[in-house]
Protein backbone atom coordinates (compact mmCIF):
# COMPACT_ATOMS: atom_id res chain seq x y z
CA UNK A 1 0.00 0.00 0.00
CA UNK A 2 1.16 3.70 -0.98
CA UNK A 3 1.58 4.51 3.26
CA UNK A 4 3.87 2.12 4.19
CA UNK A 5 6.34 4.43 2.10
CA UNK A 6 5.72 7.21 4.29
CA UNK A 7 6.32 4.36 7.07
CA UNK A 8 9.60 3.25 5.61
CA UNK A 9 10.76 6.97 5.01
CA UNK A 10 10.40 7.98 8.29
CA UNK A 11 10.45 4.56 10.26
CA UNK A 12 13.94 4.54 8.42
CA UNK A 13 15.31 7.74 9.44
CA UNK A 14 14.57 7.12 12.79
CA UNK A 15 16.67 3.97 12.57
CA UNK A 16 19.45 5.37 11.67
CA UNK A 17 19.40 6.97 15.11
CA UNK A 18 18.74 4.06 17.12
CA UNK A 19 20.39 1.75 15.23
CA UNK A 20 23.67 3.39 16.94
CA UNK A 21 22.33 1.65 20.05
CA UNK A 22 23.16 -2.39 20.41
CA UNK A 23 20.25 -4.76 19.25
CA UNK A 24 20.44 -5.65 23.13
CA UNK A 25 19.98 -2.74 24.29
CA UNK A 26 16.48 -1.74 21.95
CA UNK A 27 15.62 -5.72 22.72
CA UNK A 28 15.79 -4.88 26.61
CA UNK A 29 14.13 -1.24 26.46
CA UNK A 30 11.11 -3.23 24.30
CA UNK A 31 10.71 -5.90 27.01
CA UNK A 32 10.16 -3.46 29.38
CA UNK A 33 7.77 -1.24 28.05
CA UNK A 34 5.67 -5.40 27.81
CA UNK A 35 6.55 -5.02 31.49
CA UNK A 36 4.26 -1.50 31.82
CA UNK A 37 1.93 -2.69 29.42
CA UNK A 38 1.59 -6.02 32.01
CA UNK A 39 1.77 -3.53 35.71
CA UNK A 40 -0.78 -1.10 34.65
CA UNK A 41 -3.28 -3.77 33.79
CA UNK A 42 -2.85 -5.86 36.80
CA UNK A 43 -1.90 -3.29 39.46
CA UNK A 44 -4.05 -0.20 38.02
CA UNK A 45 -7.07 -1.23 36.27
CA UNK A 46 -9.11 2.15 37.72
CA UNK A 47 -6.01 4.50 37.42
CA UNK A 48 -7.21 7.24 35.58
CA UNK A 49 -9.30 8.19 33.14
CA UNK A 50 -9.89 6.24 29.85
CA UNK A 51 -8.12 9.31 27.54
CA UNK A 52 -5.23 8.89 29.91
CA UNK A 53 -5.20 5.23 29.79
CA UNK A 54 -5.22 5.43 25.97
CA UNK A 55 -2.79 8.63 25.42
CA UNK A 56 0.00 6.57 27.44
CA UNK A 57 -1.00 3.20 25.39
CA UNK A 58 -0.73 5.27 22.13
CA UNK A 59 2.90 6.80 23.30
CA UNK A 60 4.42 3.48 24.49
CA UNK A 61 3.17 2.00 21.24
CA UNK A 62 5.12 4.25 18.84
CA UNK A 63 8.00 4.14 21.45
CA UNK A 64 7.89 0.08 20.92
CA UNK A 65 7.32 0.91 17.10
CA UNK A 66 10.71 2.48 17.00
CA UNK A 67 12.55 0.14 19.22
CA UNK A 68 10.97 -2.82 16.91
CA UNK A 69 13.04 -1.93 13.84
CA UNK A 70 16.04 -4.42 13.79
CA UNK A 71 17.12 -3.42 10.42
CA UNK A 72 16.41 -1.46 6.96
CA UNK A 73 12.53 -1.81 6.43
CA UNK A 74 11.51 -2.84 2.91
CA UNK A 75 7.97 -2.44 1.17
CA UNK A 76 5.68 -5.50 1.99
CA UNK A 77 3.12 -7.18 0.40
CA UNK A 78 0.01 -6.89 2.52
CA UNK A 79 -2.62 -9.23 3.24
CA UNK A 80 -5.52 -6.89 1.59
CA UNK A 81 -8.55 -8.67 2.83
CA UNK A 82 -7.69 -7.74 5.95
CA UNK A 83 -5.60 -4.66 6.05
CA UNK A 84 -7.98 -2.54 4.21
CA UNK A 85 -10.82 -3.26 6.37
CA UNK A 86 -8.67 -2.93 9.54
CA UNK A 87 -7.97 0.73 8.19
CA UNK A 88 -10.58 2.03 6.61
CA UNK A 89 -12.81 0.98 10.20
CA UNK A 90 -10.22 3.35 11.60
CA UNK A 91 -11.07 6.04 8.79
CA UNK A 92 -14.59 5.32 9.37
CA UNK A 93 -14.64 6.00 12.74
CA UNK A 94 -12.92 8.87 12.56
CA UNK A 95 -15.46 10.70 10.13
CA UNK A 96 -18.36 9.38 12.16
CA UNK A 97 -17.01 11.09 14.76
CA UNK A 98 -17.19 14.22 12.87
CA UNK A 99 -21.08 13.73 12.71
CA UNK A 100 -21.60 13.72 16.67
CA UNK A 101 -19.48 13.02 19.76
CA UNK A 102 -18.20 9.56 20.32
CA UNK A 103 -17.18 8.26 23.91
CA UNK A 104 -13.83 9.04 25.61
CA UNK A 105 -10.82 7.23 24.12
CA UNK A 106 -11.52 6.80 20.88
CA UNK A 107 -9.90 9.52 19.05
CA UNK A 108 -6.65 7.75 20.25
CA UNK A 109 -7.97 4.38 19.15
CA UNK A 110 -8.91 5.46 15.74
CA UNK A 111 -5.51 6.94 15.23
CA UNK A 112 -3.92 3.58 16.73
CA UNK A 113 -5.82 1.67 14.24
CA UNK A 114 -5.71 3.76 10.91
CA UNK A 115 -1.85 5.04 11.24
CA UNK A 116 0.26 3.52 14.32
CA UNK A 117 -0.52 -0.56 14.31
CA UNK A 118 0.29 -1.08 10.61
CA UNK A 119 3.66 0.61 11.49
CA UNK A 120 4.10 -1.53 13.83
CA UNK A 121 3.20 -4.79 11.33
CA UNK A 122 5.20 -3.51 8.83
CA UNK A 123 8.12 -3.51 11.09
CA UNK A 124 7.42 -6.96 12.41
CA UNK A 125 6.28 -8.59 8.93
CA UNK A 126 9.64 -7.10 8.20
CA UNK A 127 11.43 -8.63 11.01
CA UNK A 128 9.74 -11.99 10.80
CA UNK A 129 10.95 -13.64 14.15
CA UNK A 130 7.58 -13.53 15.66
CA UNK A 131 8.91 -15.91 18.29
CA UNK A 132 10.84 -12.96 19.93
CA UNK A 133 7.60 -10.53 19.85
CA UNK A 134 5.52 -13.29 21.26
CA UNK A 135 8.27 -14.30 24.33
CA UNK A 136 8.38 -10.76 25.58
CA UNK A 137 4.66 -11.04 25.85
CA UNK A 138 4.71 -14.11 27.52
CA UNK A 139 7.18 -13.74 29.93
CA UNK A 140 6.07 -9.98 30.64
CA UNK A 141 2.15 -10.84 31.49
CA UNK A 142 3.76 -14.17 33.13
CA UNK A 143 6.03 -12.58 35.44
CA UNK A 144 3.80 -9.06 36.43
CA UNK A 145 1.17 -11.88 36.90
CA UNK A 146 3.01 -13.57 39.18
CA UNK A 147 3.57 -10.81 41.79
CA UNK A 148 0.06 -9.66 41.49
CA UNK A 149 -0.90 -12.94 42.44
CA UNK A 150 1.73 -12.34 45.38
CA UNK A 151 0.44 -8.87 46.36
CA UNK A 152 -3.54 -10.32 46.41
CA UNK A 153 -2.36 -12.81 48.94
CA UNK A 154 -0.42 -10.06 51.11
CA UNK A 155 -3.30 -7.97 50.69
CA UNK A 156 -6.11 -10.75 51.64
CA UNK A 157 -3.96 -11.12 54.69
CA UNK A 158 -4.02 -7.27 55.66
CA UNK A 159 -7.89 -7.03 55.31
CA UNK A 160 -7.78 -5.62 51.57
CA UNK A 161 -8.97 -8.65 50.03
CA UNK A 162 -12.34 -7.82 48.97
CA UNK A 163 -15.10 -10.37 48.00
CA UNK A 164 -18.87 -9.63 46.75
CA UNK A 165 -21.76 -11.32 48.34
CA UNK A 166 -21.62 -14.41 45.78
CA UNK A 167 -18.30 -15.10 46.70
CA UNK A 168 -16.51 -13.68 43.82
CA UNK A 169 -12.61 -12.57 44.33
CA UNK A 170 -11.60 -9.54 43.20
CA UNK A 171 -7.90 -9.69 43.88
CA UNK A 172 -7.43 -5.97 43.97
CA UNK A 173 -8.86 -5.15 41.09
CA UNK A 174 -12.09 -4.19 42.37
CA UNK A 175 -13.93 -6.23 39.40
CA UNK A 176 -13.83 -10.08 39.33
CA UNK A 177 -14.07 -10.31 35.95
CA UNK A 178 -11.00 -8.50 35.41
CA UNK A 179 -10.01 -10.86 37.89
CA UNK A 180 -10.42 -13.39 35.46
CA UNK A 181 -8.98 -11.49 32.61
CA UNK A 182 -5.90 -11.48 33.99
CA UNK A 183 -5.64 -15.12 35.42
CA UNK A 184 -6.60 -15.84 32.02
CA UNK A 185 -3.39 -14.16 30.36
CA UNK A 186 -1.74 -15.89 32.61
CA UNK A 187 -3.20 -19.76 31.54
CA UNK A 188 -2.29 -18.33 27.57
CA UNK A 189 1.12 -17.27 28.43
CA UNK A 190 2.00 -20.25 30.19
CA UNK A 191 0.79 -22.24 27.82
CA UNK A 192 2.76 -20.65 25.13
CA UNK A 193 6.25 -20.87 27.25
CA UNK A 194 5.40 -24.74 27.44
CA UNK A 195 5.12 -25.09 24.02
CA UNK A 196 8.64 -23.14 24.08
CA UNK A 197 10.22 -25.24 26.88
CA UNK A 198 12.33 -27.75 26.19
CA UNK A 199 13.94 -28.24 29.73
CA UNK A 200 12.08 -29.69 32.48
CA UNK A 201 12.62 -26.43 34.63
CA UNK A 202 10.99 -24.81 31.77
CA UNK A 203 7.95 -27.08 31.64
CA UNK A 204 7.48 -26.68 35.81
CA UNK A 205 8.06 -22.90 35.61
CA UNK A 206 5.19 -22.87 33.18
CA UNK A 207 3.45 -25.28 34.77
CA UNK A 208 3.63 -22.30 38.04
CA UNK A 209 1.77 -19.72 35.75
CA UNK A 210 -0.54 -21.97 34.48
CA UNK A 211 -1.82 -23.03 37.71
CA UNK A 212 -1.74 -19.93 39.41
CA UNK A 213 -3.81 -17.98 36.62
CA UNK A 214 -6.27 -20.81 36.84
CA UNK A 215 -6.73 -20.54 40.35
CA UNK A 216 -7.50 -16.69 39.78
CA UNK A 217 -10.12 -17.49 37.40
CA UNK A 218 -11.84 -20.02 39.23
CA UNK A 219 -11.49 -17.84 42.23
CA UNK A 220 -13.17 -15.21 40.24
CA UNK A 221 -15.93 -17.39 39.20
CA UNK A 222 -15.56 -15.76 35.62
CA UNK A 223 -17.78 -17.50 33.56
CA UNK A 224 -16.42 -15.86 29.93
CA UNK A 225 -12.67 -16.35 31.57
CA UNK A 226 -13.88 -20.05 32.43
CA UNK A 227 -14.54 -20.76 29.47
CA UNK A 228 -11.79 -19.44 27.43
CA UNK A 229 -9.29 -21.04 29.64
CA UNK A 230 -10.93 -24.44 29.00
CA UNK A 231 -11.38 -24.31 25.04
CA UNK A 232 -7.28 -23.24 25.30
CA UNK A 233 -6.68 -26.15 27.19
CA UNK A 234 -8.29 -28.77 24.91
CA UNK A 235 -6.26 -26.77 21.76
CA UNK A 236 -3.30 -26.76 23.27
CA UNK A 237 -3.16 -30.66 24.44
CA UNK A 238 -4.20 -31.08 20.21
CA UNK A 239 -1.39 -28.67 19.21
CA UNK A 240 0.81 -31.11 21.84
CA UNK A 241 -0.43 -34.36 19.94
CA UNK A 242 -0.30 -32.56 16.36
CA UNK A 243 3.68 -31.45 16.85
CA UNK A 244 4.52 -34.56 18.02
CA UNK A 245 2.99 -36.30 14.87
CA UNK A 246 4.44 -33.71 12.89
CA UNK A 247 8.23 -33.80 13.68
CA UNK A 248 8.58 -36.43 16.10
CA UNK A 249 12.19 -36.22 17.14
CA UNK A 250 11.80 -32.33 17.27
CA UNK A 251 8.88 -33.01 20.13
CA UNK A 252 9.65 -36.43 21.30
CA UNK A 253 9.77 -34.81 25.05
CA UNK A 254 6.82 -32.48 24.52
CA UNK A 255 4.04 -34.66 25.99
CA UNK A 256 6.18 -35.79 28.93
CA UNK A 257 6.83 -32.08 29.83
CA UNK A 258 3.31 -31.08 29.50
CA UNK A 259 2.38 -33.94 32.33
CA UNK A 260 4.95 -32.12 34.38
CA UNK A 261 3.66 -28.43 34.00
CA UNK A 262 -0.06 -29.98 34.36
CA UNK A 263 1.09 -31.49 37.43
CA UNK A 264 2.67 -28.39 38.88
CA UNK A 265 -0.25 -26.06 37.32
CA UNK A 266 -3.03 -28.40 38.94
CA UNK A 267 -1.49 -29.06 42.62
CA UNK A 268 -0.40 -24.99 42.50
CA UNK A 269 -4.48 -24.11 41.48
CA UNK A 270 -5.74 -26.83 44.02
CA UNK A 271 -3.28 -24.65 46.61
CA UNK A 272 -4.56 -21.00 45.67
CA UNK A 273 -7.91 -22.21 46.12
CA UNK A 274 -7.63 -23.94 49.51
CA UNK A 275 -5.98 -20.35 50.51
CA UNK A 276 -8.57 -18.53 49.26
CA UNK A 277 -11.65 -20.93 50.53
CA UNK A 278 -9.77 -19.86 53.81
CA UNK A 279 -9.73 -16.68 53.38
CA UNK A 280 -13.53 -16.77 52.51
CA UNK A 281 -14.26 -18.35 55.68
CA UNK A 282 -12.32 -16.21 57.72
CA UNK A 283 -13.94 -12.92 56.26
CA UNK A 284 -17.63 -14.25 56.38
CA UNK A 285 -17.23 -15.23 60.09
CA UNK A 286 -15.42 -11.77 61.25
CA UNK A 287 -18.27 -10.23 58.94
CA UNK A 288 -21.05 -12.52 61.42
CA UNK A 289 -19.61 -11.45 64.21
CA UNK A 290 -19.55 -7.49 63.49
CA UNK A 291 -23.18 -7.74 61.96
CA UNK A 292 -24.09 -9.88 65.52
CA UNK A 293 -22.32 -7.09 67.90
CA UNK A 294 -23.96 -4.20 65.73
CA UNK A 295 -27.50 -5.58 66.10
CA UNK A 296 -26.56 -6.18 70.01
CA UNK A 297 -25.32 -2.71 70.34
CA UNK A 298 -28.71 -1.11 68.83
CA UNK A 299 -30.89 -3.26 70.40
CA UNK A 300 -29.38 -2.40 74.22
CA UNK A 301 -29.18 1.24 72.99
CA UNK A 302 -25.49 1.41 74.31
CA UNK A 303 -23.42 4.60 73.16
CA UNK A 304 -20.47 3.57 71.21
CA UNK A 305 -18.35 4.62 68.52
CA UNK A 306 -18.98 0.91 67.02
CA UNK A 307 -21.08 0.27 63.97
CA UNK A 308 -20.94 -1.76 61.10
CA UNK A 309 -19.61 -0.25 58.17
CA UNK A 310 -16.70 0.71 60.14
CA UNK A 311 -15.81 -2.84 60.91
CA UNK A 312 -16.89 -3.50 56.99
CA UNK A 313 -14.31 -0.58 56.17
CA UNK A 314 -11.66 -2.66 58.40
CA UNK A 315 -12.35 -5.58 56.65
CA UNK A 316 -11.56 -3.80 53.28
CA UNK A 317 -15.04 -4.00 53.04
CA UNK A 318 -16.57 -1.08 50.46
CA UNK A 319 -18.34 -3.98 49.26
CA UNK A 320 -20.69 -5.71 51.24
CA UNK A 321 -20.07 -9.36 52.24
CA UNK A 322 -22.39 -11.57 52.41
CA UNK A 323 -23.71 -14.61 55.23
CA UNK A 324 -23.71 -16.89 52.54
CA UNK A 325 -20.90 -17.73 49.91
CA UNK A 326 -22.47 -19.33 46.74
CA UNK A 327 -20.22 -21.54 45.11
CA UNK A 328 -19.49 -21.60 41.19
CA UNK A 329 -22.34 -23.96 40.05
CA UNK A 330 -24.43 -20.88 41.20
CA UNK A 331 -22.78 -18.81 38.59
CA UNK A 332 -22.86 -21.45 35.96
CA UNK A 333 -26.50 -22.72 36.29
CA UNK A 334 -27.92 -19.90 38.68
CA UNK A 335 -32.15 -19.39 39.50
CA UNK A 336 -33.66 -16.64 37.13
CA UNK A 337 -34.30 -15.80 33.83
CA UNK A 338 -31.94 -14.57 30.96
CA UNK A 339 -31.36 -11.46 32.20
CA UNK A 340 -30.44 -12.92 35.47
CA UNK A 341 -27.99 -15.15 33.74
CA UNK A 342 -26.55 -12.80 32.18
CA UNK A 343 -25.85 -10.96 34.80
CA UNK A 344 -28.07 -7.62 33.56
CA UNK A 345 -26.45 -8.00 30.15
CA UNK A 346 -29.37 -8.70 28.41
CA UNK A 347 -31.54 -5.33 29.69
CA UNK A 348 -27.96 -3.42 29.44
CA UNK A 349 -28.67 -4.68 25.34
CA UNK A 350 -32.06 -3.58 25.01
CA UNK A 351 -31.43 0.26 25.55
CA UNK A 352 -28.47 0.29 22.89
CA UNK A 353 -30.38 -1.28 20.48
CA UNK A 354 -33.00 0.67 20.87
CA UNK A 355 -31.15 3.52 20.23
CA UNK A 356 -29.00 2.24 16.82
CA UNK A 357 -29.20 4.31 13.67
CA UNK A 358 -27.50 3.37 10.35
CA UNK A 359 -24.12 6.16 11.47
CA UNK A 360 -24.78 5.72 14.90
CA UNK A 361 -27.01 7.31 17.17
CA UNK A 362 -29.45 10.16 17.32
CA UNK A 363 -29.07 11.59 21.19
CA UNK A 364 -25.96 13.64 22.78
CA UNK A 365 -25.13 11.35 25.23
CA UNK A 366 -25.76 8.38 26.96
CA UNK A 367 -26.97 10.31 29.99
CA UNK A 368 -29.87 11.71 28.59
CA UNK A 369 -31.58 8.04 28.56
CA UNK A 370 -30.11 6.83 32.03
CA UNK A 371 -33.46 6.47 32.96
CA UNK A 372 -33.48 3.59 30.77
CA UNK A 373 -30.77 1.85 32.56
CA UNK A 374 -31.63 -0.57 34.79
CA UNK A 375 -31.04 0.94 38.17
CA UNK A 376 -31.13 4.12 36.30
CA UNK A 377 -27.38 4.21 36.14
CA UNK A 378 -25.51 4.49 32.39
CA UNK A 379 -23.46 1.12 31.71
CA UNK A 380 -21.21 0.13 29.08
CA UNK A 381 -22.44 -2.35 26.33
CA UNK A 382 -20.56 -4.84 27.32
CA UNK A 383 -20.40 -5.91 23.61
CA UNK A 384 -18.27 -4.82 21.05
CA UNK A 385 -20.87 -4.90 18.40
CA UNK A 386 -23.52 -3.62 20.08
CA UNK A 387 -21.12 -0.52 21.75
CA UNK A 388 -19.69 0.04 17.46
CA UNK A 389 -23.24 -0.11 16.05
CA UNK A 390 -23.96 2.78 18.97
CA UNK A 391 -21.25 4.83 18.47
CA UNK A 392 -20.39 4.76 15.08
CA UNK A 393 -23.24 3.27 12.34
CA UNK A 394 -23.85 0.55 10.54
CA UNK A 395 -21.28 0.40 7.41
CA UNK A 396 -18.48 1.29 10.11
CA UNK A 397 -19.39 -1.57 12.80
CA UNK A 398 -19.17 -4.12 9.69
CA UNK A 399 -15.80 -3.40 8.98
CA UNK A 400 -14.88 -4.54 12.34
CA UNK A 401 -17.06 -7.68 12.25
CA UNK A 402 -15.22 -8.72 9.01
CA UNK A 403 -11.74 -8.17 10.36
CA UNK A 404 -12.38 -10.43 13.71
CA UNK A 405 -14.36 -13.24 11.43
CA UNK A 406 -11.15 -13.27 8.99
CA UNK A 407 -8.51 -13.05 11.90
CA UNK A 408 -11.39 -16.06 13.98
CA UNK A 409 -11.30 -18.17 10.50
CA UNK A 410 -7.30 -17.70 9.91
CA UNK A 411 -6.67 -18.68 13.56
CA UNK A 412 -8.83 -22.06 13.63
CA UNK A 413 -6.96 -22.90 10.82
CA UNK A 414 -3.28 -22.57 12.29
CA UNK A 415 -5.01 -24.81 15.20
CA UNK A 416 -6.10 -27.47 13.13
CA UNK A 417 -4.13 -27.76 10.34
CA UNK A 418 -1.60 -30.82 11.02
CA UNK A 419 1.43 -28.82 9.19
CA UNK A 420 1.11 -25.47 10.96
CA UNK A 421 3.21 -26.15 14.39
CA UNK A 422 4.93 -23.06 15.69
CA UNK A 423 4.83 -22.26 19.66
CA UNK A 424 3.50 -18.60 18.23
CA UNK A 425 0.85 -19.58 16.30
CA UNK A 426 -0.74 -21.05 18.72
CA UNK A 427 -0.48 -18.48 21.07
CA UNK A 428 -1.89 -15.87 18.62
CA UNK A 429 -5.05 -17.90 17.79
CA UNK A 430 -6.12 -18.26 21.09
CA UNK A 431 -5.40 -14.57 21.88
CA UNK A 432 -7.66 -14.22 18.84
CA UNK A 433 -10.20 -16.92 20.08
CA UNK A 434 -10.52 -15.11 23.33
CA UNK A 435 -10.45 -11.70 22.12
CA UNK A 436 -13.66 -13.08 19.87
CA UNK A 437 -15.45 -14.38 22.89
CA UNK A 438 -14.72 -11.07 25.03
CA UNK A 439 -16.35 -8.99 22.48
CA UNK A 440 -19.34 -10.79 22.98
CA UNK A 441 -20.10 -10.19 26.86
CA UNK A 442 -16.91 -7.83 28.31
CA UNK A 443 -16.06 -4.23 28.08
CA UNK A 444 -13.27 -4.63 25.70
CA UNK A 445 -13.52 -2.01 23.06
CA UNK A 446 -10.35 -0.15 23.67
CA UNK A 447 -6.84 -1.46 22.57
CA UNK A 448 -5.18 0.31 25.32
CA UNK A 449 -7.62 0.15 28.35
CA UNK A 450 -7.89 -4.23 29.35
CA UNK A 451 -4.95 -7.01 28.44
CA UNK A 452 -6.97 -8.76 26.21
CA UNK A 453 -7.84 -6.00 23.42
CA UNK A 454 -3.96 -5.06 24.17
CA UNK A 455 -2.73 -8.60 23.21
CA UNK A 456 -5.23 -9.05 20.72
CA UNK A 457 -3.52 -6.71 18.90
CA UNK A 458 0.20 -7.20 19.48
CA UNK A 459 -0.29 -10.66 18.52
CA UNK A 460 -1.74 -10.49 14.69
CA UNK A 461 0.96 -9.01 13.58
CA UNK A 462 1.84 -12.15 10.97
CA UNK A 463 -1.53 -11.94 10.10
CA UNK A 464 -1.52 -8.91 8.05
CA UNK A 465 1.70 -10.81 5.79
CA UNK A 466 0.26 -11.52 1.90
CA UNK A 467 2.30 -15.21 2.19
CA UNK A 468 3.40 -15.89 5.44
CA UNK A 469 5.49 -18.21 5.73
CA UNK A 470 5.61 -18.26 9.62
CA UNK A 471 1.77 -18.93 9.48
CA UNK A 472 2.16 -21.60 6.28
CA UNK A 473 -0.63 -19.76 3.95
Amino acid sequence: MILQHVYIAILNGIFRITGKFSGRVRETLLFACFLVFAYIYAFSPKTGNIDGRMSLGTVLLIIMTVLSIKDRLRPIEWKRKLYIPFVLFGIGMFLISRLHSVSEGYFLYMLSLAVILPAFYLVWINRGDYEKLYIKIAVAFSLTGMIFLAYSFYAATNGDYQIYGSGRALGTTGNPNYLGMIGLTMVLSGEYLLLESKKVIGAILSGIVIGSGASMIIESISRTAMIAAVVSIIFFVVYILKRRIAEPEKHKYAVWLTVIALIFAVVLALAGLQVDDVQRHTRKVQYVEAKEESEASETSAEVSDFSLSSVLDSLGGTVAYADDISDIGDRIVPDGDVDEFSSGRVGIWQVYIDHITMFGNDINSLEDIKDEFPNGKVIRAHNNYLEYFYQFGIPVTLLYIWTVIYLGLKALSVLVNKKKTESGGFYSAVIIGTYALYTLVEISDLSYVRCVPFLFFMVIAPYFERKSSYLQY
